[in-house]
C-alpha cells in the first residue's frame, strides 16, 4: 500500500513571493495541526494546498464543493507535481467508498456515502418556479425533514474505519463553510471518528455574511485565519487588474412600500393592545425576576435579553420597578433604551412563547392573537417578518431601474469597448412579449426582465444579449460575428438555428441542437469576446463558476439567492488581467435597496455590509487599500432620499473616471516600492474605548462637561433655598452656592485635565488599551516573540474612528492579539474576569465594563497582571471573578448594560494596505 507520494513530487514552477511568504511560516501554522489560509480567485490557492499536503506526506483526504473543483485537484496534481512517466496512478481515488493514498471527493458525496443519496452539485439553475420559501435560507442552515433523525453511525464508524485503514492525517476542506447542514453534520463525524488529522482550510470567500452560530462552528473545524493572499498582492503581482466596487442605492418601489407598511401596522397594532392589557402588564410586573431578581440570577444571565427587554416594556408603560431589580441594569429607569418593535419581539419570545410547557392563562390569549395575524414563524415572533421585509427588498424591482442607470454611464464612458456582464438568478421566461403589441409590466428582477428594460431604454447602437441554461438571446446586427465563431468552437453551422423575437425585430433567439448544446457557453463567450454584445445577461448557476471571460470590464452583480461564493467567484474572475490589455480596469456594482429614514436601512444593506469585509479595495478617501463598507460609502445611515440620490450621483461620477481608480491602486500601493504591506487591524469607534478618554478629546468639551457638573450642584442647593422670601437673602445664598460650587468643583476640573492631558485624544486611548493587552498576552507566553520585538501602532481615521494594529509578531500571534483586543472593546458576553471602571464624577455613579480576554481570564495571576498594567496605564479599574455570586450579579449588570447600548457599533476587524 502506498505510503507516501512518489519520489520526484515537488512543484515544477517557481513560486509567487505570496505563495512563498505562506509556505515559509508553514511549521508554524501547523503546530495546533490546524491551517486555514483565504486566498482571493486567481491567487493558485489549489496549487498552495496541494504543496502543503505534499510536503506532510501522509494519506491525504481532499473534499471540495463541487464536481468541477474536485477535478481540478486532481489535475493540478498530475500536471504540476507528478514526474513524468509514471503511469496510472492507482493511488489517487475520486471514491470516497474505495480511498486511497489521495482520496478527493465532494461534500455530497461524502454525505452520499453515509446515506445512500444520489450524488449531485452543489448548485442548480433556478428555474420560475421554483419554490421561494427558501430562497433565503443559507445552505449551512436548510434542513431536510429527516436532518434530526439523522442516524447512521454505523455507517460512519466504517466509513472512518477505511479511512484510518489506509492511515489518513490530512484533511484538505475546501470552502468549507458553503455547506448544508446536513452536508456539515456528516463532514464533522466522520472527521471526529479518524481522530485528529491535520485539517488545512482554503477558501476564497471567508464567511463573513453568516450568523454568529455559523461562524463558531466554522471556526471550531478551521480554527484562525492564519494567513492571507489578499487581492492587492494580486495587482502588485498583475495577476488582477485594477478595479473598484460602487454600490448603486435605490428604495422600494410604491407597492413594495405599501408592503413594508403593511407589515409595521400590525405591530403597531399589537403594541397598542399590549399596552391596554393589564393581564399582561400586571404578569410581567409580578414576574419573579422583578419582584425577587437576586434569587434568579442565573437564570436571568442565561437570557439577559429578556430580562432587558421586561425592564423596557414597565418603564415604557411607567410601571414601577423595584429599585433593586433596576439597579441590575442601571441606576436610573432614564437611562433605560426607548421600547421599539426589537425589544418586544424579544419580550413576546421570551414570555408568551418560552420553551417551558405550561403557559399561563393570561398569555395564552396573547399567544393566539399573535399567530392570527401571521407574526410567528416556526415558533418565532417576527414582528417585522424580517423574511418579507428581506425579500422585498433584495427583489426590489427598483434595482432594475439601478441597472438601467449604470449600464447608461458604462456605456458612455466605455462605448463599444464596454463588455458588462450582468449576473442574475433567475431567467423569468413569461415576462418576455408574445408580440409586437403586448408590453408586459416589469414586476420581477431575472435576465428577461433585465434585457427588456435595457431593450426598452432604447440605448443608440448597445447591443444586448441573454445566456443561460436554457434562453440565448443576440442581436439581429451581429449574425455575422456568430457565424465567425463557429470554426472557434468546433460547431456545425447546421447546429445552430435562429429565430427572431415575436415582439421586436432587431433579436434573435438562438438554439444550439444535437451533440452541439454543451458548447453553447464557448460559443457565446468567444460571440462576447469579439464585440457581438456589450451587455451580457447571464444565470449564476450557468456562469458563476468555471467561465473563463478575462475581457470583462464590467460587472453587475444582480443576485440575491442564497449565498455570496458563486458571485465572488465571477467577481474574481471580472478583475483578472487581460493578456494583451495591459490597461485593463474592472467596475463591480452591487445594488442595494434601503428603508429611507431608518437608523438600520433593511437586511438587502446590512447583508452588502458583511460582504464588503471580505472586499478590498481603495478608499473615496486617503489613498489607502483596505476593506469593509465605509471606504465607499462615507456616509452612516440613516439615509433621506435625497441623501440616495447625493451617494449614487458620486458612485456614478467616480466609476466614469477609471483613470482616477487606476491612480488610486498605483498612489495606495505605491507601485514599485517595498515598504507596502497587508496590515489586519483592529477598528473602533470613540464610544467603545475607555470612556475617561473619549470624554472627549478637546477643551470645549472639558469646559462642557465643567458646566454641567456646577448645574448640578447648584440645581441642588437651590431646592433648599425655594423657601426663600427675601430677594436679599436669596441673593446671597445664589452667592454662596457659586462660591461652594467653585472651591469642590476645582479638584475636579483638575483631576480631569490632568487625566486629559495625560491620556491625549482618543487615539492615546486606544494605544494603552492596545499596550495593555500586548503586555499581558506577551508574558503570559500568549505572544512569544520578545515584547521588545512587538510594538502598538495605532492611527485616526475619519469620523473619530481609531485604528489598531502590532507590528512584529507571527502572523498567528497578530490574529490572537486582534481577538482579545476585540474582547476587550466589545460588547460584555460571558468572560469568567472583567474590569470595573468607575466614573471620575463620585456624583454620577456610572461605571464601565471591560471583558478580560478569554485567553488571558485562564487563570488568576493572568487576569491579575492585566488588571495591574491598566491601573498602571489607564486609570483605576477592579478586577471581579464572575464565577461566584457577587460576580454573577455584576456580570448581569455588565451584560445588560451593553445589551442597552446596541446601537453602538462594534468594533471591527478591517484588512488595510499601507
Amino acid at each position: 500500500m502506498v505510503q507516501s507520494f512518489p519520489k520526484g513530487t515537488k512543484f515544477r514552477f517557481p513560486w509567487r513571493p505570496y505563495q512563498k511568504r505562506i509556505l515559509d511560516e508553514l511549521e508554524i501554522y501547523l503546530d495546533d495541526d490546524r491551517l486555514h489560509v483565504v486566498a482571493a480567485p486567481g491567487s493558485g490557492k489549489t496549487v498552495l494546498g496541494l504543496e502543503v499536503v505534499t510536503r506532510i506526506n501522509k494519506p491525504t483526504l481532499v473534499l471540495t464543493p463541487t464536481l468541477a473543483i474536485r477535478d481540478q485537484w486532481v489535475e493540478r496534481l498530475e500536471k504540476m507535481f507528478l514526474p513524468d512517466g509514471q503511469g496510472e496512478y492507482d493511488w489517487i481515488s475520486l471514491d470516497i467508498r474505495n480511498p486511497r493514498f489521495f482520496t478527493v471527493s465532494t461534500y455530497q458525496g461524502l454525505h452520499s456515502a453515509l446515506t445512500g443519496e444520489e450524488e449531485e452539485e452543489l448548485s442548480e439553475e433556478l428555474d420560475d418556479e421554483t419554490e421561494e420559501a427558501e430562497e433565503f435560507e443559507h445552505p449551512w442552515i436548510k434542513q431536510s425533514k429527516d436532518e434530526s433523525e439523522l442516524q447512521h453511525q454505523e455507517d460512519i464508524s466504517e466509513l472512518a474505519r477505511m479511512l484510518k485503514s489506509i492511515g489518513i492525517a490530512t484533511v484538505v476542506v475546501d470552502e468549507a463553510h458553503h455547506l448544508r447542514s446536513a452536508w456539515w453534520i456528516s463532514l464533522t463525524q466522520v472527521i471526529e471518528e479518524i481522530g485528529n488529522p491535520k485539517i488545512l482550510a482554503l477558501t476564497a470567500t471567508p464567511p463573513y455574511d453568516v450568523s454568529h452560530f455559523e461562524w463558531e462552528r466554522y471556526y471550531e473545524l478551521c480554527g484562525d485565519i492564519d494567513a492571507e493572499v489578499a487581492v492587492p498582492e494580486l495587482v502588485m503581482e498583475n495577476n488582477l487588474c485594477p478595479h473598484q466596487d460602487y454600490i448603486m442605492f435605490s428604495t422600494p418601489s410604491e407597492g413594495e412600500r405599501d408592503e413594508i407598511d403593511a407589515f409595521r401596522q400590525r405591530y403597531r397594532e399589537l403594541v397598542e393592545k399590549l399596552g391596554e392589557n393589564n393581564d399582561f402588564k400586571n404578569y410581567i410586573s409580578s414576574h419573579p425576576w422583578i419582584q425577587h431578581s437576586e434569587g434568579y440570577v442565573e437564570a436571568i444571565l442565561e437570557e439577559p435579553q429578556i430580562f432587558s427587554a421586561m425592564l423596557i416594556f414597565l418603564n415604557h408603560y411607567d410601571i414601577e420597578i423595584p429599585v433593586e431589580t433596576l439597579h441590575l441594569m442601571t441606576d436610573s429607569p432614564k437611562n433605560l433604551p426607548e421600547l421599539d418593535e426589537e425589544w418586544i419581539e424579544i419580550l413576546l419570545q421570551g414570555i408568551v412563547f418560552h420553551k417551558e410547557k405550561d403557559t399561563p392563562k393570561e398569555l395564552e390569549k396573547i399567544g393566539k392573537q399573535i399567530r392570527s395575524i401571521g407574526l410567528v414563524h416556526r415558533r418565532r415572533v417576527r414582528l417585522e417578518r424580517k423574511k418579507d421585509l428581506e425579500k422585498i427588498l433584495k427583489r426590489s424591482i427598483s434595482k432594475l431601474q439601478s441597472i438601467k442607470d449604470i449600464i447608461n454611464i458604462e456605456y458612455e464612458s466605455l462605448a463599444t469597448e464596454l463588455k458588462a456582464v450582468i449576473l442574475t438568478d433567475y431567467i423569468r421566461k413569461p415576462f418576455m412579449p408574445r408580440s409586437k403589441e403586448e408590453e408586459v409590466p416589469l414586476t420581477k428582477m431575472g435576465a428577461v426582465p433585465i434585457f427588456e428594460g435595457l431593450r426598452r431604454e432604447n440605448i443608440e447602437d448597445l447591443k444586448i444579449g441573454i445566456l443561460s441554461g436554457s434562453l440565448i438571446i443576440i442581436p439581429k446586427s451581429s449574425e455575422n460575428i456568430l457565424w465567425s465563431c463557429l470554426e472557434e468552437c468546433d460547431i456545425d453551422q447546421s447546429s445552430i438555428s435562429l429565430k427572431q423575437l415575436p415582439h421586436t425585430d432587431d433579436y434573435y433567439e438562438v438554439d444550439i441542437g444535437g451533440r452541439d448544446n454543451h458548447k453553447k457557453v464557448d460559443l457565446i463567450t468567444e460571440f462576447f469576446s469579439r464585440g457581438g454584445v456589450h451587455v451580457l445577461i447571464g444565470t449564476k448557476a450557468l456562469l458563476g463558476e468555471g467561465w473563463d471571460a478575462p475581457f470583462i470590464n464590467t460587472l453587475l452583480l444582480a443576485t440575491f439567492v442564497g449565498s455570496y461564493m458563486l458571485s465572488n467567484q465571477m467577481r474574481g474572475r471580472a478583475i483578472r488581467t487581460q493578456r494583451g490589455n495591459p490597461f485593463k480596469t474592472a467596475n463591480v456594482w452591487h445594488l442595494v435597496c434601503v428603508e429611507t429614514g431608518k437608523r438600520n436601512p433593511g437586511p438587502d444593506y446590512q447583508t452588502m455590509k458583511r460582504r464588503f469585509r471580505a472586499f478590498l479595495g481603495p478608499t473615496f478617501g486617503a489613498p489607502v487599500i483596505q476593506s469593509g463598507l465605509d471606504r465607499i460609502v462615507l456616509q452612516n445611515p440613516p439615509y433621506s432620499e435625497s441623501d440616495v440620490y447625493e451617494i449614487n450621483s458620486d458612485m456614478i461620477e467616480r466609476a466614469y473616471d477609471r483613470a482616477r481608480m487606476r491612480e488610486s491602486w498605483e498612489r495606495a500601493l505605491k507601485i514599485g516600492e517595498i515598504d507596502v504591506k497587508q496590515v489586519e487591524e483592529i477598528k473602533s469607534p470613540p464610544e467603545r474605548l475607555p470612556r475617561s478618554f473619549v470624554f472627549k478629546n478637546t477643551i470645549s468639551a472639558l469646559f462642557w462637561e465643567s458646566v454641567l457638573l456646577m448645574g448640578y450642584y447648584f440645581s441642588e442647593v437651590l431646592r433648599g433655598l425655594r423657601g426663600l422670601d427675601s430677594v436679599e437673602v436669596l441673593l446671597w445664598g445664589l452667592a454662596i452656592i457659586f462660591l461652594i460650587a467653585a472651591i469642590i468643583f476645582l479638584p475636579k476640573f483638575l483631576k480631569v485635565l490632568y487625566l486629559f492631558i495625560r491620556n491625549g485624544p482618543i487615539k492615546t486611548s486606544m494605544q494603552k488599551v492596545g499596550e495593555v493587552v500586548l503586555k499581558t498576552l506577551c508574558e503570559i507566553g500568549e505572544i512569544k516573540t520578545p515584547y521588545q520585538d512587538v510594538r502598538v501602532v495605532t492611527e485616526e481615521g475619519e469620523y473619530g474612528i481609531v485604528l489598531c494594529h502590532i507590528e512584529g509578531g507571527t502572523s498567528r500571534e497578530k490574529a490572537n492579539y486582534l481577538r482579545a483586543l476585540q474582547e476587550v472593546l466589545d460588547p460584555i458576553e460571558n468572560p469568567r474576569y472583567l474590569l470595573i471602571r468607575k466614573s471620575i464624577w463620585k456624583t454620577i455613579d456610572r461605571k464601565d465594563y471591560h471583558a478580560v480576554p478569554k485567553e488571558v481570564g485562564t487563570r488568576k495571576e493572568f487576569a491579575e497582571k492585566f488588571a495591574k498594567y491598566w491601573n498602571e496605564k489607564i486609570g483605576n479599574a477592579r478586577l471581579v471573578y464572575t464565577r461566584h455570586q457577587e460576580g454573577r450579579m455584576i456580570l448581569l449588570r455588565a451584560r445588560t448594560q451593553s445589551l442597552s447600548a446596541a446601537f453602538v457599533p462594534k468594533s471591527q476587524r478591517i484588512s488595510r494596505w499601507k
